[in-house]
């Protein structure tokens, strides 16, 4: 909740320019020369989860600007963590960091450094500005600094737009365009492929354009005048030199590839011909060639035609070629060129002057540029494979299938078979941290794993009994891909291929891997590259949890371990993971073990019930000792202080426990308040605090005299009561309690009440005087506590709040008509003082019920 509500204090202002004032102060006087010198511009002011920050941007001369930041905060006790409504009493506090090496070099440890000039300076700023204004200026003041962020979200979007026109306004240009023009030359000085920008420009009827005139590419890009995105990206790498060393030219080859469906390439001669270019892949194609021969052992290879007066018996032969699938063309009447795009992807580019067409073909591996180079130079034309040859390399399909594709004629590649393959994650863990992951379909028959939906639907597969073609189905294949990528939120992750995904950092690979073992037979099958793998070592249950408990006053200290591969968890990090959704947690480097799922439940519901302090320690309120108990059950190892066990043992005690009215109590109880007695009386005798919130006139005193008549002989009670109701508290005690010595704390010897105050003695006092004097009350263990009309510690930052808290009492009771007026808050703070730690931290308890 914010800090500054419609409620604050008249004294905020006052309030506001002390804390900054101290902070002044924790200054060294050193640093005053430099901070004098240091211009201080308006802040951007905010206010966020109670606190109010500063932002200021220092610009020191001929230095960088340094962000510092000045933060209003109230006091908080160790385990607030939020803020409620502010009250008369509140208390603040300023800090202030900055990004200058001055600060960072300064030691906080030591009085008066870990400071710096800038982050004096702004305090100067802030406390002159609040020194001078009262406090509705002061208010007036910071809702001026506050940001509107409405309108600056305006002006960014009008921005924006802004800018985006001006861009689009340059790429609409329509009186210019960029031609590229390409020549395949196999120039061993400049490259084997040219690529160069010619400049047209619109005729002035309109019709047409200009043939154009060259530019050179690096002029191109710096006038980034002419031309589209994609233009400049062509620009960009045709202007690189080629490489010295080995000639690689990949500029030229990637130039190519981003040129695959530009609408203006040409080739580079006289009258700059237009030309498509497109991706495709070289494949070795073999194709059934039918003869004549004379009989069927005829080995002559002589091709046998019009022989019509000889016996004439057709023989099927396969001719070997190279041929671009799914693009009809003529690759012997082309010129090739043999590249790559960068190291491990080679390719070919395959140029038909006569179809106006270049292709840029992609080969499988970069061990098959040999291949393909030893299939260029030989004359194919007169090559032709009997049965045994085209058998021999079927039957070795698999070897030079990995390097490049082979298309086979139905004669050869057997029949088709359906085929369900089976959709495998394929993880590799990344350098660092995360991992890659890629959706593949698996089939033992395939020669590789191809991505889901992918062509060839038709792949070729080897058997023991000869080559068969598999169907796949591709449709389906992508449903079930896309049914994963959602169901175990891959989406979310940053995508880096097609079905290829990057889990940044550890918790991101946690995460997935958590839903995938969760999901058991439904997920995919994980498959991780032999050697590398991100580890999962067994499962944790409750029996292999060792847990510690320590007694302290009003608390215990809880901790555990669980061992798994000579590796102790501790109990915080269990309870981190399943907070964060996560089944598994570190064990070592790249090795988690995973939660039980049952176990995981009782561990949410432990992390409700358990207070972790400043240092991260758990903590245990005695009010929460049966729940922990159960939630950690019988198989749970547990080692534990006595008082655990006797609260324990208290509590199974009181379900027989039906207490009479006292015998000293001179009232006759209604049947409610009897049953409102037994339950203080419960209450009491186990030792946790609670409300008792019967409406006005129910008789919330006498029920509560009762408890007090029982607990008389223990020691004395302290009532904390508004000082309207002070004497009610002394007439009731002696008309109903004669027994109890009601005492008012006002005028005269106070240390001596407090210190003379024994069995049988009720001291009163008001919640002015006791916040006044927490000094004063603190100096004894006081046997009972009650608060009536306890809603006036609602908030709990206030200092009468805290000093109530601080007080020593044996047992804590709350009496209160209105125990929740304004929200969830209120209570939390009243459960806070009289039973501490049942309801958790404010941030725990904000966060599920607030």
């Amino acid at each position: 909740m914010d800090l500054i509500t419609e409620n604050l204090p008249t004294a905020f202002g006052l309030l506001l320019g002390e804390a900054v004032s101290r902070l002044v102060d924790e200054h060294d006087e050193s640093l005053d020369k430099r901070a004098a010198m240091l211009r201080v511009d308006t802040p951007k002011f905010t206010q966020t989860d109670g606190k109010l920050s500063f932002e200021y941007r220092m610009r020191p001369n001929r230095k960088p600007p340094y962000l510092v930041e000045l933060q209003i905060e109230p006091e908080l006790d160790d385990e607030d963590s939020g803020t409620l409504e502010s009250a008369l009493d509140l208390s603040l506090r300023a800090t202030a960091n900055c990004a200058c090496p001055e600060f960072e070099r300064a030691d906080s440890t030591v009085p008066g450094q870990g400071r710096c000039s800038c982050t004096l300076a702004v305090a100067w700023w802030l406390h002159e500005q609040i020194s001078r204004r009262n406090s509705e200026e002061v208010l007036l003041f910071l809702s001026e600094l506050k940001t509107d962020t409405v309108a600056a979200g305006r002006e960014v979007v009008s921005q924006l737009l802004k800018l985006a026109d001006e861009a689009h306004s340059r790429e609409e240009d329509t009186t210019s365009r960029v031609q590229w023009r390409i020549k395949i030359s196999n120039n061993q000085l400049y490259g084997p492929v040219s690529i160069n920008p010619f400049v047209q420009r619109l005729k002035k009827n309109a019709k047409g354009w200009s043939k154009g005139r060259q530019t050179p590419a690096f002029d191109l890009l710096r006038k980034n005048a002419e031309g589209t995105p994609l233009d400049s990206q062509v620009a960009a790498l045709t202007s690189q030199p080629a490489s010295d060393m080995n000639r690689d030219y990949f500029n030229l080859f990637q130039s190519v590839d981003l040129l695959v469906g530009h609408p203006n390439v040409a080739w580079d001669d006289a009258s700059a011909t237009p030309i498509e270019v497109s991706r495709g892949e070289i494949s070795v194609a073999l194709e059934p060639v039918e003869i004549d021969s004379l009989d069927d052992d005829d080995r002559s290879g002589e091709i046998q035609i019009d022989r019509e007066s000889d016996p004439v018996k057709r023989k099927t032969l396969y001719r070997v070629g190279l041929r671009v699938p799914g693009i009809d063309i003529n690759i012997n009447e082309c010129e090739l060129v043999l590249g790559n795009l960068h190291p491990a992807q080679p390719v070919v580019l395959i140029a038909e002057t006569k179809g106006n067409r270049l292709i840029i073909a992609t080969l499988r591996d970069r061990r098959a540029t040999r291949l393909i180079s030893y299939l260029l130079k030989s004359d194919l034309q007169d090559v032709l494979l009997d049965d045994e040859a085209a058998h021999q390399l079927t039957m070795k399909i698999g070897a030079v299938g990995s390097l490049v594709r082979v298309d086979l004629p139905d004669q050869l590649a057997g029949p088709i078979e359906d085929v369900d393959a089976e959709l495998v994650l394929e993880l590799r863990p990344r350098g660092g941290a995360g991992m890659f992951i890629r959706l593949s379909m698996f089939d033992s028959r395939f020669q590789e794993m191809i991505r889901p939906g992918h062509e060839p639907a038709i792949m070729p597969a080897i058997t023991d009994e000869g080559p068969i073609r598999l169907k796949r189905n591709t449709v389906a294949e992508r449903d079930r891909a896309a049914d994963v990528i959602t169901r175990f939120g891959i989406n979310r992750l940053a995508p880096e291929e097609s079905y290829g995904w990057v889990a940044q950092s550890d918790e991101q690979a946690l995460d997935l891997l958590a839903q995938l073992y969760d999901a058991g037979e439904a997920a995919p099958r994980m498959i991780w590259p032999e050697g590398e793998t991100i580890r999962v070592r067994g499962e944790i249950t409750p029996s292999a949890l060792r847990v510690q408990i320590d007694d302290s006053k009003d608390w215990f200290g809880l901790s555990g371990t669980v061992n798994v591969a000579g590796q102790d968890i501790k109990l915080e990090d269990l309870l981190t993971a399943v907070t964060e959704r996560r089944a598994l947690v570190r064990v070592g480097d790249r090795e988690f073990a995973k939660i039980s799922d049952a176990f995981r439940k009782r561990l949410e519901q432990l992390g409700d019930t358990l207070v972790a302090d400043r240092n991260g320690a758990l903590k245990v309120a005695d009010a929460a000792v049966p729940a922990v108990q159960d939630l950690l059950g019988t198989d749970v190892s547990l080692e534990a202080a006595g008082r655990w066990s006797q609260i324990i043992q208290n509590l199974e005690s009181l379900a027989d426990y039906h207490p009479a009215k006292p015998d000293h109590l001179d009232v006759e109880f209604r049947d409610y308040q009897l049953d409102g007695y037994r339950w203080l009386a419960r209450l009491s005798r186990w030792g946790v605090g609670g409300i008792l919130a019967d409406d006005m006139g129910l008789g919330k005193t006498v029920q509560t005299l009762g408890v007090l008549v029982d607990r008389a002989a223990d020691g004395p009670a302290l009532v904390i009561a508004p000082t309207s109701v002070g004497d009610n508290w002394v007439r009731e005690t002696n008309r109903f309690a004669p027994e109890l010595n009601p005492m008012l704390y006002r005028e005269g010897n106070r240390q001596q009440l407090i210190d003379a105050a024994g069995p049988g003695d009720l001291i009163i006092v008001s919640y002015q005087l006791v916040q006044r004097d927490a000094k004063r009350f603190s100096t004894r263990c006081w046997n009972t506590l009650v608060l009536d009309e306890a809603q006036f510690i609602k908030n709990a930052l206030t200092k009468t709040s805290r000093a109530i808290r601080d007080l020593d009492a044996n047992w804590r009771i709350a009496l209160s008509g209105t125990p929740l007026e304004n929200h969830l808050g209120e209570l939390w703070s009243l459960m806070r003082t009289i039973s501490p730690g049942l309801l958790g931290s404010w941030d725990r308890f904000r966060n599920r019920f607030a």
